[in-house]
């Protein structure tokens, strides 16, 4: 069942103060690029911007937290040891969206997979993406209510979720198996009216080998 790997948690987050890391994101917040070109994203109307655990001393214990809820390692580093990624803030004003995707970084991406996994091969394979392995699941935190529009959509699997100050949602991005889990494409629904803030919390795969064990089974 999708509820297996869709884990959909309505949790208040008492070691988290939602207003002061809304002033901490105001104050970091820049528009989504893509590409060296630095090319405006058309797949995403949103501000986006990076918050790692030593900006804040919040952010530790947030991680702490999703750890404690999913059984999985989120620690933060910058080598291949990472089982977590910074925490990424988004806003999305009137009309903000993001287009129906993946999170996978190269497990859905042929060309990536033969030439950058699971030994780099070239020097466009970036060690930071590939090393730690894929995103295996994604933990969104919701900051804040959205009066209208806003939702979580998982097309695959028929359901969405509402944006809700103080919840959150978690899924898996990949199958017991490796393989890319399919039910986890998803996209945020425009902004009809008010404002939405997400957080992300992207935990990598070689971390967690132990605490998610793989298995051969093709249906898993």
């Amino acid at each position: 069942m999708f509820l297996d790997m869709v884990l959909y948690f309505w949790i208040r987050l008492r070691y988290m103060s939602i207003s002061s890391l809304l002033r901490l994101k105001v104050s970091t917040i820049q528009y989504e690029r893509l590409g060296e070109n630095s090319r405006t994203s058309t797949l995403r109307v949103s501000h986006t911007a990076w918050l790692f655990n030593g900006s804040h001393p919040m952010l530790p214990r947030l991680a702490q937290r999703v750890a404690q809820i999913t059984g999985l390692h989120v620690y933060e580093s910058f080598d291949d040891t990472m089982a977590g990624e910074g925490l990424q803030v988004l806003n999305y004003g009137i009309g903000g969206f993001y287009m129906a995707h993946m999170d996978l970084l190269f497990r859905n991406d042929p060309v990536k997979m033969k030439h950058c996994w699971p030994v780099l091969t070239n020097d466009t394979c970036e060690r930071f993406v590939f090393l730690p392995g894929d995103r295996i699941a994604t933990w969104m935190f919701y900051m804040s209510d959205v009066t209208a529009g806003g939702r979580t959509s998982f097309p695959n699997a028929g359901v969405s979720a509402p944006a809700v100050r103080g919840s959150a949602v978690f899924w898996y991005n990949t199958k017991l198996n490796g393989q890319p889990n399919h039910q986890s494409l998803h996209g945020g629904c425009p902004v009809l009216m008010g404002e939405k803030w997400v957080a992300n919390k992207w935990i990598r795969e070689n971390a967690n080998f132990l605490r998610r064990p793989c298995t051969t089974d093709n249906d898993q």
